[in-house]
């Protein structure tokens, strides 16, 4: 029997565009064991697919070696099986790989490895002391059927109701108590749950991640009927679930939750998540926000006037010196003269980023929402900074923070409005 997936010759050309050079190990699904490690390129990809035994030019494997791998996956098949891919990192250049896949092939041969019910990747983190693992940037460890199943993803274009999309992270393990008493293990969702079998035996896991705390209208959620949450992970939807009501509970730092109920089937179910989820729309320059009210109501022309104004922010800030920073200005009346403000400065490595505090502009003479600028990655005023603040790397993402932080956090709707200027700061540091 053939257990070989087909798959779209578009599906194949954007994962291959996406991994680039890759390192991959195969698993014999019989013992859940890795029997090979190898590097592939997109090039391969792209001439012979993504099949086990095609991963790897027979040219860079010693023929013993290649026909050992090869007789390997023909007994899998002929068990009716087919060997998991997984992809150790991608992204990478030349060297790196030949470098990633020497390290692999030598761990592996150092250590006897146990088997792990159900094989996936880091579903054994606990047995390191390691508080985290390196920051990979998104090209770290995945099994290739997820890649595969994020590019099959068709895009999110539902409108049968409102719902709140709530995006998550890496999980973390982090023991705490949840609306209604229970007790949750953590949050943020887990490699595991990449498999929409396992995801569905642990979806009570990702309930309790996806229902609390957060920083949450609840008013706006009622008033705009809002009855269903969707979990949301790397930009496809994962579960949807049904809010609980008269269940909210606000906790001792005014964070929001609720108790839900997990939805597995019906009209909703099939145009929100169906069998491979669906892509949520890239969200505008500069939102970091966990929590998005879905449908999205923007006109098109007006966000293309933000993309222009934050291209030619990005082109003004970009040449900064140390010493030098943009003011951009909000040009509008308000009934103490003044208007909300945004600084940008260059410093070292970095972009110092600064919105109009409350001290400056209160929020009776001019909209400040504050969730909306904790929700993007602004720190709040303290005795260093009297205004919001972030630190940003790049002039890419110091121009995205800052026009996001006065569109959604100070209520800055039109960006024909917007006004910048150079200035540099007196050498006093007045």
């Amino acid at each position: 029997m053939d257990n070989r997936p087909i798959h779209d010759q578009r599906i194949i050309e954007q994962v291959a565009s996406l991994l680039g050079y890759y390192v991959y190990i195969l698993i014999d699904p019989r013992g859940n064991q890795p029997f090979y490690v190898g590097k592939g390129t997109k090039v391969r990809l792209l001439s012979h697919g993504l099949a086990a035994e095609a991963l790897t030019s027979p040219e860079d494997e010693p023929s013993g070696e290649h026909s050992r791998k090869i007789d390997r996956i023909l007994d899998i098949r002929a068990a009716g099986l087919e060997p998991q891919i997984w992809i150790l990192r991608y992204g990478m250049s030349a060297s790196e790989y030949t470098a990633a896949e020497a390290v692999a092939i030598d761990l592996l041969m150092s250590f006897q490895l146990a088997p792990v019910q159900p094989a996936y990747p880091l579903e054994t983190s606990s047995q390191l002391t390691n508080a985290r693992r390196e920051a990979s940037r998104e090209h770290g460890i995945r099994t290739l059927d997820s890649l595969v199943a994020e590019f099959a993803a068709p895009v999110l274009e539902s409108e049968d109701e409102p719902l709140l999309l709530i995006t998550l992270k890496n999980w973390h393990d982090e023991p705490l108590q949840t609306p209604g008493g229970t007790i949750r293990s953590g949050y943020g969702f887990k490699a595991s749950w990449f498999n929409p079998e396992t995801l569905k035996m642990e979806i009570d896991q990702l309930a309790d991640s996806v229902r609390c705390w957060w920083k949450l209208n609840q008013d706006r959620v009622e008033k705009e009927n809002i009855q269903h949450v969707v979990a949301v992970h790397r930009g496809v939807t994962r579960a949807l679930f049904e809010i609980v009501p008269g269940t909210w509970e606000t906790n001792e730092h005014g964070r929001r939750g609720f108790q839900v109920k997990p939805v597995f089937e019906g009209t909703l179910y099939e145009g929100v998540i169906g069998p491979y989820g669906h892509r949520t729309p890239k969200k505008q320059a500069g939102d970091q926000s966990t929590i998005n009210y879905w449908p999205r109501r923007v006109p098109a022309s007006a966000e293309k006037i933000w993309d222009v104004a934050h291209e030619r922010l990005v082109e003004d800030i970009r040449w900064l010196k140390d010493g030098d920073f943009t003011s951009v200005e909000y040009h509008v009346e308000t009934a103490n003269g003044l208007s909300p403000y945004a600084q940008v400065a260059r410093e070292d490595d970095y972009y110092w980023c600064e919105i109009v505090s409350e001290e400056f502009l209160p929020g009776s003479v001019w909209p400040l929402d504050e969730d909306a600028l904790r929700n993007a990655g602004w720190s709040a005023p303290d005795q260093d900074c009297p205004n919001w603040y972030s630190q940003r790397y790049g002039a890419e993402a110091a121009s995205a923070a800052v026009l996001y932080g006065l569109r959604h956090g100070r209520a800055c709707s039109d960006p024909e409005r917007l006004r910048w200027r150079l200035a540099t700061t007196p050498s006093d540091g007045g």
